[in-house]
């Protein structure tokens, strides 16, 4: 989730009291581009349209979402099966070059090859097992 700074953009570009999609605007009338994580709200509320009530509902929703602390364990439990995979990823890509390496894939026909990876690949947890048990 974004900090606050990224909702109030607007106060830093001159227009005190206003919608983002006011910014956003005068950010496109002047010929800014987003060049920034920040000035990318207020465009995207310009691009979209989106009223001033509409932006208080999303970041009241985003707020909200913050603060709720189930949300957080959530998010850390995601993050961390998230890592998990990359690594068994990996593993499994590492495990696959060096079935490959040790193939006979100079006896067989590039055909032959093709379907032997496919094979690993659906085979590849049953291959890892018996790659760790050496």
């Amino acid at each position: 989730f974004q900090k606050r700074f990224f909702f109030t953009f607007g106060k830093d570009y001159g227009i005190e009291k206003s919608s983002s999609k006011q910014v956003g605007e005068k950010m496109h009338v002047d010929g800014k581009n987003s060049s920034g994580v920040e000035e990318m709200w207020p465009l995207f509320c310009y691009e979209l349209s989106i009223s001033y009530d509409q932006e208080q509902s999303i970041i009241q929703g985003i707020v909200r979402c913050k603060r709720n602390s189930k949300l957080q364990t959530y998010k850390k439990k995601l993050s961390e099966v998230l890592s998990t995979s990359r690594e068994v990823h990996e593993i499994i890509r590492t495990s696959q070059k060096e079935v490959e390496s040790k193939s006979c894939k100079h006896i067989l026909t590039p055909e032959q090859h093709i379907k032997f990876l496919a094979w690993f690949h659906k085979n590849s947890n049953r291959c890892c097992k018996m790659l760790s048990r050496k």
